[in-house]
């Protein structure tokens, strides 16, 4: 059975913002390191430090000092700067959205839900709460509620990708794999620069036995930069389907490139140089995979 590693996309302002609460190793797509990334990183917030120096009732600048916390991962700084921009100005709907994310990102699920419930008497006709909540309702394990928000949120705006994208998610894992794909593909046509609707398409394509749709779906998520090690390993486990075992080598080859603690890579790896007859790289693979899973028991 393939891996599969799902994320929720979560949307809060109509800047684009995106924010996976399922975990997901990545390889970024650009060359800056993680020394400049810390460098900007405190250029920024010297810069919004001097900024509510000089304007310290201005709740616009905690929400966006909270905003720039939350995107760097610094959940706990993040809502406190919102809670201040909220003490200031309560009704501020904007905030309220963004610390219903946070919360999400905590864990805090009633917390969050309280936030989205007091963000629709405010903004009772805007998409962005219907698609939060239903995201939340996901991760609380009620997808009847999930798909009634996010079809409200396509009500409200037909013409967001990120909607029928998470509508997809949703019929995913009521196990309708073929509504899956049909609300997918709406969404590659609104957005068909969207890797990882590629990749989840093709994750429905592979519950489906769609080898070849699957492998076509998650090419093209490889080719838009979707650098993680799932999609190399997905890419195996349809070659392997399809006995293209010299493909399927390659890609799970990529895949341990990218994440070399995972066992099942290893596995997989293991069972393709059997399919070639190179016993001894199985044998090594094999090992690899022994070595893994009894690091991860000490663990």
């Amino acid at each position: 059975m393939a891996r599969k590693m799902k994320n929720i996309c979560v949307m809060f302002f109509y800047t684009v913002l995106l924010c996976t609460v399922f975990a997901c190793s990545s390889v970024p797509m650009n060359r800056t390191t993680e020394k400049d990334n810390l460098l900007i990183f405190r250029l920024n917030l010297r810069v919004y430090e001097k900024k509510i120096r000089k304007d310290p009732d201005n709740y616009r600048l905690y929400y966006e000092w909270g905003n720039y916390y939350c995107l760097s991962g610094y959940y706990n700084a993040a809502l406190a700067d919102i809670n201040k921009a909220l003490q200031i100005q309560p009704s501020y709907e904007e905030a309220l959205l963004l610390r219903g994310m946070i919360f999400i990102c905590k864990v805090q699920y009633k917390d969050a839900l309280a936030d989205f419930a007091e963000a629709l008497v405010l903004i009772p006709d805007d998409d962005r709460v219907y698609n939060n909540r239903a995201c939340l309702y996901i991760q609380l394990g009620d997808l009847e509620k999930a798909l009634r928000d996010i079809d409200t949120a396509i009500e409200l705006n037909p013409k967001c990708a990120l909607h029928f994208k998470n509508k997809g998610q949703i019929r995913y894992r009521m196990n309708d794999y073929e509504n899956a794909v049909l609300n997918y593909s709406h969404a590659i046509r609104l957005n068909p620069k969207s890797a990882e609707t590629y990749f989840d398409r093709g994750t429905a394509y592979e519950m489906l036995r769609r080898y070849d749709a699957a492998l076509s779906d998650y090419r093209k998520a490889a080719s838009l930069k979707y650098r993680v090690s799932d999609v190399y390993f997905h890419i195996g486990v349809c070659c392997y389907r399809l006995q293209k075992y010299g493909d399927a080598l390659d890609a799970f080859t990529e895949a341990i490139k990218i994440d070399d603690a995972n066992y099942i890579f290893y596995e997989w790896r293991g069972n393709t140089n059997l399919a070639l007859e190179r016993r001894n790289k199985a044998e090594v693979d094999f090992d690899a995979v022994k070595r893994l899973m009894a690091n991860a028991s000490l663990q």
